[in-house]
C-alpha cells in the first residue's frame, strides 16, 4: 500500500495528527465539557467570606435593607389618625425587639450558607416542639438568626423538601437569658421558624442539600477564581518588572568544572556586599545590567476578569467594585435604579414570605402593638431603596399636577379625590383612590347636563310645531301666567312659560313656570279648565316628561311636621327630581321625595278625568 493510499484512508487522522483537532492535550475544545463539581462544604463559604470582594457581595444587600426597614401597609384608600398610629406603634414594637439587626443577620446567613431561618421566641406557653396557638400568643420575645447548619429540617416531606414540621437546632450560641447548656440540641415546630431560603435549587439536588437552596457564593465562585488568579499573575509581574543581569566570564566552564560552589559562594559574597554598604564588588571583566519590562497596559489586564465577575452577579460596578459612577447614567443614577432593583427583588422573593409571618404573630399577640386585634387588611410594605433627590421630587411633582389639572378640567376627577389621593397619607403618592361620594356627584351632574340638553332640544321642536323660534339659549318669550297667582314663590330664576299645557303620565298641567329645561304648573282637567282654588294640585315636570319615569311625591318640613308637597316627574333620578322641587321652592326645606304607587296613580288619574 502507498503512502498516498494510507493518507486518503486515513485522512481524517493524518489531519488530526498535522492540526491537533480532536486530539486530548492539543484540542482545547476538548476541555470544555461540563464537570461535576460538588456544592461549597460549610467551612470553605466560611473561609470565602473573609475575603474583602465576597465579603462586600454577600453584605450589600442586608446593609441596604437595614437602612430601608420594612413596615406593614394597612389597605383602604386612605389612612386615618387611627391607622397611622397603629402603623407606628408597629414600627416602634420592631425596634423595641431589634427585629431590623437580626433580620441583616439572617439574610447574611442566608446568602453565605444557602438558607438561614428566625428562631421566633413566642410567649403562647407551649413547648417548642408544639406548633404555634394563636389563641394563646401573649407576646414576641424577639428572635435568633441561625443559619441552614444550626437549623437542620428533621423529618422532611417527600413531595417538598423545603417544608419540614420539625427542624432540629444544634448550636452552641445561646438561644434565651436563662439557658445554662453551653450546646443545645432542641426539637422545635416549623411554625416558630421564619425560613428564609437560598437561592432555587432542582428538586433532586435540593434534596441532596437537606432540603436547602445554594448559597449565593456559589454563583460567583468560578469567576472569582479567575479574577483571583489575574490579580496573583499581575503581581507576580510587577515584582519582576526589573530583572538585574549579572555577566561572569566563563560562567559555564567553570560550573562543568566542578566550581559551582566557588561561584556560590561569590554570589552570597554580593548579597552580603549589598545588603552592608549597598553595592557590589566584582571582578574587573564582571558587568551588572538592568533588564526592565513594559507595563504599560497592565491597568487594563484584569478588565476582562471584572467584567466577567459583573455579569456573573448582575450588579453595577459602583457596588461591586467601588467604582465611581459615570457612563450610562448621569451621577450614577442608573446604576442606583439598577442596585435599588436587585435588592427590591430580593425583598420580594426570598423575603417576603418569612418577613410576613413574623408581623402576622407581631400583631396576633395580645401584649403586642395592636393588642391581638389585628386590621382587617394588610401587607409587608419595603420602602423604595431608590432615593429621588429634591429637584427630581420636584419635577415628578410638577408633571403630576399637569397631568391632574387635565383630569380635574374633564371632569374625570375631583380636586377633593386628589388632594386625599396625593397628600392624605404619609408620603406623597403618585396612586389615585376614587371616592365614591365624588363618583355619584360626578354622575349627577353629567345626568343633569344631558337632561338640559335634551330639553333645549325639545323646546326647539315644541316652538318649530307652534309656528315660533325660540331665542338663542332655547328660551321661549316670557308671558304672564293666567289664573289667580302663582302656586309657587316667585324668585328672580322663575320664568313663565308660553305654552298653556303639558302632559305627562296621562295627566295634564296648565303650565305657570320655568327653570331652565324644567316646568311647573297647575294639575287641569282633560279639557283643560283649572280645578278650583281650594284643591289646586301641583306639578313639577322635568326635561324627560315624555318617558316612563317615576312620579313622586314631595314633601316639606314645617315647623316640625311634613306638609305635602307638589307631585313631581320626567326626571331620571331621584336626586335630581329633589333638586328640582329645592329650585321651585327656595324658602322651603325638602324632606324628601317618595315614589307614587301605581294604584295612587290610576285614582288620581280616575279623579281629574270625572272632575
Amino acid at each position: 500500500m502507498t503512502l498516498a493510499a494510507e493518507q486518503f484512508r486515513n485522512d481524517g487522522a493524518l489531519v488530526n495528527v498535522l492540526t491537533g483537532m480532536g486530539v486530548p492535550g492539543k484540542d482545547k475544545k476538548l476541555g470544555n465539557t461540563v464537570r461535576y463539581n460538588s456544592l461549597l462544604a460549610q467551612a470553605e463559604l466560611e473561609e470565602l467570606y473573609k475575603n474583602g470582594l465576597v465579603r462586600r457581595y454577600v453584605d450589600a444587600i442586608p446593609e441596604t435593607i437595614l437602612r430601608h426597614q420594612p413596615t406593614i401597609k394597612l389597605g383602604g384608600n386612605d389612612i386615618t389618625p387611627q391607622q397611622a398610629e397603629l402603623v407606628a406603634n408597629v414600627e416602634s414594637f420592631l425596634r423595641a425587639t431589634q427585629f431590623g439587626h437580626a433580620l441583616r443577620e439572617v439574610i447574611q446567613l442566608q446568602r453565605i450558607y444557602g438558607g438561614a431561618g428566625l428562631v421566633l421566641l413566642l410567649d403562647d406557653g407551649l413547648e417548642p416542639h408544639e406548633p404555634v396557638d394563636p389563641k394563646r400568643l401573649r407576646n414576641v420575645r424577639g428572635y435568633v438568626p441561625l443559619s441552614r447548619h444550626e437549623l437542620i429540617p428533621e423529618d422532611v416531606s417527600f413531595t417538598d423538601y423545603s417544608k419540614p414540621e420539625h427542624y432540629r437546632i444544634t448550636t452552641t450560641q445561646r438561644i434565651t437569658e436563662d439557658q445554662t447548656e453551653a450546646y443545645v440540641n432542641v426539637m422545635i415546630h416549623a411554625s416558630r421558624v421564619a425560613r428564609f431560603d437560598g437561592l432555587y435549587l432542582p428538586w433532586n439536588l435540593r434534596a441532596r442539600n437537606t432540603g436547602w437552596g445554594m448559597s449565593c457564593i456559589e454563583v460567583i465562585w468560578e469567576a472569582f477564581q479567575n479574577y483571583e488568579g489575574a490579580l496573583g499573575g499581575l503581581n507576580s509581574l510587577l515584582s519582576e518588572g526589573d530583572l538585574l543581569v549579572h555577566q561572569i566570564p566563563g560562567l559555564m566552564q567553570r560550573i562543568a568544572a566542578g566550581g559551582e560552589a566557588d561561584i556560590r559562594k561569590r554570589l552570597e559574597i554580593n548579597n552580603l556586599a549589598r545588603s552592608v554598604y549597598g553595592a557590589m564588588v566584582l571582578d574587573k571583566e564582571e558587568e551588572l545590567t538592568n533588564l526592565s519590562r513594559s507595563l504599560g497596559n497592565i491597568a487594563d489586564a484584569t478588565e476582562p476578569f471584572i467584567r466577567h465577575l459583573q455579569a456573573v452577579t448582575g450588579w453595577p460596578a459602583s457596588i461591586l467594585m467601588g467604582d465611581s459612577p459615570g457612563g450610562l447614567g448621569k451621577e450614577g443614577r442608573f446604576e442606583e435604579r439598577v442596585w435599588a432593583s436587585l435588592v427590591e427583588g430580593w425583598q420580594e422573593v426570598y423575603c417576603r414570605n418569612p418577613i410576613t409571618e413574623v408581623f402576622q404573630y407581631v400583631l396576633l399577640a395580645r401584649e403586642g402593638p395592636t393588642r391581638g386585634k389585628p386590621p382587617e387588611s394588610w401587607e409587608v410594605h419595603f420602602p423604595s431603596v431608590f432615593t429621588q433627590t429634591d429637584e427630581e421630587k420636584v419635577a415628578l411633582r410638577v408633571q403630576a399636577s399637569q397631568a391632574d389639572n387635565t383630569y380635574v378640567q374633564l371632569g374625570v376627577l375631583s380636586p377633593l379625590e386628589l388632594r386625599q389621593s396625593r397628600f392624605g397619607g404619609t408620603d406623597f403618592s403618585l396612586e389615585t383612590q376614587l371616592d365614591d361620594t365624588v363618583t355619584e356627584q360626578l354622575t349627577a351632574q353629567a345626568e343633569m347636563q344631558f337632561e338640559q340638553q335634551v330639553a333645549g332640544f325639545e323646546a326647539q321642536m315644541q316652538a318649530a310645531q307652534m309656528g315660533g323660534v325660540p331665542p338663542e339659549g332655547g328660551e321661549v318669550p316670557e308671558q304672564e301666567p293666567e289664573g289667580e297667582g302663582a302656586p309657587l314663590d316667585e324668585t328672580d330664576n322663575q320664568k313663565p312659560f308660553a305654552f298653556d299645557r303639558m302632559d305627562a303620565h296621562g295627566l295634564t298641567i296648565r303650565v305657570t313656570h320655568q327653570i331652565g329645561d324644567m316646568r311647573a304648573g297647575y294639575l287641569v282637567t282633560p279639557d283643560g279648565h283649572r280645578v278650583d282654588s281650594k284643591n289646586q294640585t301641583l306639578m313639577i315636570f322635568g326635561p324627560h316628561r315624555t318617558k316612563s319615569y317615576n312620579l313622586y311625591k314631595s314633601r316639606f318640613v314645617s315647623d316640625a311636621a311634613l306638609v305635602e308637597g307638589p307631585y313631581v316627574t320626567g326626571f331620571a333620578s331621584m336626586r335630581s327630581a329633589k333638586k328640582a322641587v329645592s329650585a321651585f321652592y327656595p324658602r322651603q326645606t325638602v324632606a324628601g321625595l317618595s315614589p307614587v304607587p301605581a294604584a295612587e296613580l290610576e285614582s288620581l288619574r280616575a279623579a281629574w278625568e270625572t272632575y
